[in-house]
Order: structure tokens, then sequence, then C-alpha cells
């Protein structure tokens, strides 16, 4: 479940080609949030960030969502 669809490209970089990806390399992990206390209006951009910071893999917002190179436990 990814919000991207992404087309196989070649990609020079100084006239060198870059490494193809393996499957593993494009793929993502998508996470919702879901608060049992809602945060204020305006403050649920920082709440998801402050779960970020917290994960034990790296992960970033993406609107109201998280993205990680790694899956996360649901704990």
């Amino acid at each position: 479940m990814s919000l991207f669809n992404f087309q196989e490209i070649p990609i020079v970089l100084n006239r060198f080609f870059v490494k193809n990806l393996t499957e593993s390399d494009r793929t993502i992990h998508e996470y919702s949030c879901s608060f049992e206390q809602n945060p204020e209006n305006g403050e649920e951009q920082r709440a998801i960030s402050s779960i970020c910071y917290k994960l034990l893999v790296p992960a970033v917002r993406f609107g109201n969502k998280i993205i990680t190179k790694y899956p996360i436990s649901s704990d």
C-alpha cells in the first residue's frame, strides 16, 4: 500500500550509470496515525513528527502519514 507508483528510468550521474535498485531498495513502509486523544488543532503535524522521532528506525512525516524504509512493530 504505497502512495507512489515509480517508473524505471536510467539515471546517469557524471556520465556513469547509477546502480540498479533492488525491490527492497525501492520499498517503503507507510503508516497512518490514530490518536486516542486527538491533538489540538494545528498540533497534528508536531504530534506525528514526535512519533517519528521516538521510533527505533529512521522515519519521516509525509502529510498525515509516517513513511520509513524499515517495518516497525505495532508497539
